[in-house]
């Protein structure tokens, strides 16, 4: 089966803005990592081709490129640079427009970071880039009631619908965190496929509802880049997570 590389950004700043965290690229780094992608033959197909299997090309290699959150600063440094390099990417907004910051991030002491609002999550559809639902409100969806949880995907999918115009088909867990129930509600509620992040199996088509995400951090050297894409951190973080759920499934004897 052939590994399709899915990658994880939240923001792309320019040098200065933002904290120093792994989910904040600057600028130019990002430049640097999009060059490096078309320089090894990578394309960004839409998702539903991936979905089934439709590839648009023999040469070029399959990538997923996606930010979660749906910051301002994706719209005006991350959009341009995709578009400079003939990528697309999809963003997974959080559909509470009354409330246009990283209000979740708060009590982790995370600076502050604008959201798109509805005219710029039209622009940046406008571009080329596919969205997606992040949830309403950006609770850790295991942790929600079922009829919270109903409500949170259902009505995150009907704001962004109503929104675009055109179907929401795709999800991305708040936190990459999920659980079988969960999964039945995203099904269930409409969404082809949704996404992780460290969990789920090593091959997108295994587990549509858990299709596990690589992070990409502020870095763009060659060896970081080629790990990241060959899935080589992905194959051992999914081959611990096998070899806990062995040990967790042995018997427990007292002695």
């Amino acid at each position: 089966m052939k590994h399709i590389p899915v990658l994880m950004y939240h923001r792309v700043c320019n040098e200065g803005e933002g904290d120093r965290h792994d989910y904040v690229v600057e600028t130019d780094v990002f430049d640097h990592q999009l060059r490096y992608f078309a320089g090894h033959d990578y394309y960004t197909p839409r998702i539903v081709d991936v979905l089934e299997n439709r590839n648009s090309t023999t040469i070029k290699k399959p990538l997923l490129i996606t930010f979660d959150d749906g910051y301002v600063d994706t719209l005006k440094n991350a959009a341009p640079l995709l578009r400079k390099y003939g990528f697309s990417a999809t963003v997974f907004i959080v559909a509470d427009f009354s409330r246009r910051t990283n209000w979740w991030d708060a009590s982790k002491k995370i600076a502050e970071a604008k959201l798109m609002e509805k005219h710029q999550v039209l622009e940046m559809k406008a571009s080329g880039v596919e969205i997606g639902s992040h949830g309403f409100s950006h609770r850790s969806m295991p942790l929600l009631s079922d009829d919270e949880l109903s409500e949170e995907l259902m009505r995150s999918k009907k704001v962004a619908e109503e929104l675009l115009g055109q179907p929401v088909q795709y999800l991305a867990y708040p936190y990459g965190e999920v659980d079988e129930r969960v999964k039945a509600a995203a099904s269930q509620a409409g969404y082809q496929c949704a996404f992780a992040t460290n969990s789920g199996p090593m091959f997108l088509h295994n587990d549509l509802y858990q299709i596990r995400r690589t992070t990409i951090t502020n870095r763009a050297d060659d060896l970081y880049l080629h790990v990241k894409l060959r899935g080589f951190e992905k194959s051992v973080r999914w081959g611990w997570s096998r070899v806990k759920t062995v040990i967790g499934k042995r018997p427990q004897y007292n002695t």
